[in-house]
């Protein structure tokens, strides 16, 4: 049964524990498994310090650094961060329970397998942070910068993203069923194998995006037709022709060639990433020098296009047709 260490309410910030005092307390805590509970937690510097699974019960952490620090399985029950760096943290599994944290920045930290459900985050980053397998209920990001994030197979049901920057955000079987993504940014996020619904998508502009095997299942709103004109090979009858650009050096092709990806000696991680696939273009843009072939698929050989595609889609099998020694006339 958890213990409880009780300090000083946030009100009576005139007796907070300050510097060695506090550093002590909760490494105290953390040792022996007892609670810090109504702790006011003041500017201090505990960068690379070690709390491993300390409890915080209402309590409030006020511009403290927590740079590369081990906060592994820590619980935060009610607590109020503000201005506090988790920059490089290691906060794996991290708990907390309906935390409230603004201007708080999360860049580079490990949150694998956290649960943070009905949480508020308010202008603060979790840029290239690893939130695989988070568990995300019902959380509200407002103004938050998660760019290049990785979400890959956490659950965000219900969760609202306002006027965030989530561009090459990793969503790679990710359950995002009830989420309001519409203020926010998201070129190219990968949506691979994600779990989406109409209130997901509706109505957003998305370019650049990846939805390589997501299960859109009652999607109505995505608007292909407006933002991603490329989106009507996938129902082009009969042959498609594109081109595809090789490696200079690269073994010398004839007309009637094949250009196969093995899928079955693959990797899982391999199949969820579009450059594994055939990258084409529909239309020639390239240099004369460039190591162009146009080439022949179809339909149900295209793998993926990304959202608002300027051009670009990815299949798992083409023919060559021949080499092109330059341009195309009127190409983008």
């Amino acid at each position: 049964m958890i213990q409880t260490i009780k300090t000083v309410r946030p009100e009576m910030a005139d007796f907070h524990l300050a510097g060695e005092s506090i550093a002590g307390a909760m490494t105290a805590a953390a040792a022996s498994g007892k609670s810090l509970q109504h702790a006011l937690i003041p500017p201090e510097d505990f960068y690379k310090a070690s709390f491993p699974k300390i409890e915080l019960i209402e309590s409030h952490i006020i511009g403290s650094n927590f740079r590369e620090a081990n906060l592994r399985r820590a619980v935060l029950t009610h607590c109020v961060a503000v201005e506090a760096c988790f920059v490089g943290a290691d906060l794996y599994r991290l708990k907390s329970i309906r935390g409230d944290f603004s201007r708080c920045y999360f860049s580079d930290s490990n949150l694998r397998k956290a649960e943070i459900s009905k949480s508020y985050f308010h202008e603060g980053a979790f840029d290239g942070a690893d939130l695989r397998e988070v568990v995300a209920h019902l959380c509200k990001f407002t103004k938050v910068g998660l760019e290049d994030a990785d979400f890959e197979g956490a659950d965000l049901s219900g969760s609202v993203f306002a006027g965030c920057d989530l561009d090459n955000v990793a969503f790679k079987g990710a359950k995002l069923t009830g989420c309001d993504f519409r203020s926010s940014s998201l070129d190219g996020a990968d949506f691979y194998g994600a779990i989406l619904d109409p209130d997901t998508v509706d109505g957003i502009q998305m370019p650049g995006a990846h939805f390589v095997g997501a299960s859109m299942v009652g999607v109505k709103g995505i608007a292909l037709d407006r933002t991603t004109p490329l989106a009507s090979l996938y129902i082009q009858p009969g042959k498609i022709r594109a081109y595809v650009k090789l490696a200079q050096d690269s073994v010398p092709l004839n007309p009637g060639d094949e250009l196969v990806v093995n899928t079955e000696a693959a990797d899982a991680k391999k199949k969820n990433d579009v450059d594994f696939y055939i990258r084409a273009i529909y239309l020639n843009h390239s240099n004369e020098n460039d190591n162009i072939y146009m080439i022949e698929t179809e339909a149900a050989n295209i793998v993926d296009i990304p959202f608002g595609s300027d051009g670009v889609f990815y299949v798992n099998k083409a023919t060559i047709v021949e080499k092109v020694d330059q341009q195309v006339p009127n190409a983008c």
